[in-house]
């Protein structure tokens, strides 16, 4: 179970990571920062979008937050999580 956080979260931040160059590569090729939100990612029409639209500040916070950080954030608490289980059963 650990191996899976550990790989999840290593995936998650890289992932985050990998966002933020593909957002400096599209502002050095067009000149314009394009913000990529959770929301964004998420999608309004999807079955959790209509969800979550339905509380108005949930769907401000997801509209703020930035991608890549809550990629990063979500791959460091995986990967805490992987190692607190590794130190566990070890």
């Amino acid at each position: 179970m650990e191996k899976i956080l550990f790989f999840s979260g290593l995936a998650s931040v890289l992932g985050g990571f990998g966002v933020i160059m593909y957002q400096g590569i599209t502002f050095l090729k067009s000149g314009a920062w394009t913000p990529l939100t959770v929301m964004g990612a998420i999608g309004t029409e999807s079955g959790l979008g209509q969800t979550l639209a339905a509380n108005p500040a949930v769907m401000d916070a997801l509209q703020k937050c930035p991608l890549s950080a809550a990629l990063i954030a979500l791959g460091v608490i995986m990967l805490l999580i992987a190692s607190k289980l590794r130190s566990r059963f070890d």
